[in-house]
């Protein structure tokens, strides 16, 4: 079967306070752990044709009653701008 992934990171409180909902909406899960910072390294996995229910982004049927998820560019647009990403790495 064909898998469907996506990176994003996150904060250590975030990450914990999103486990539930994360474990919820995908198939497969990682986090990553990067030492001494502040931040989680978060994948997931899913079939491509069992996308994510819900959330921003297009949304169209799913065939069987309910909704599926397009990802979108902002989507996948990362949160911090990459000087931001490594100006703990500068310190």
């Amino acid at each position: 079967h064909r898998l469907v992934e996506q990176t994003v990171v996150m904060t250590r409180s975030e990450a914990k306070e999103q486990l539930p909902t994360l474990l919820k909406r995908h198939k497969h899960v990682r986090y990553m752990w990067i030492p001494y910072e502040d931040a989680v390294v978060v994948v997931s996995n899913d079939p491509e044709d069992d996308l994510p229910l819900l959330g921003p982004g297009t949304e169209v049927d799913d065939g069987k009653g309910g909704k599926k998820k397009i990802l979108t560019a902002d989507d996948t647009q990362p949160k911090y701008t990459r000087d931001e990403q490594l100006a703990p790495l500068r310190g």
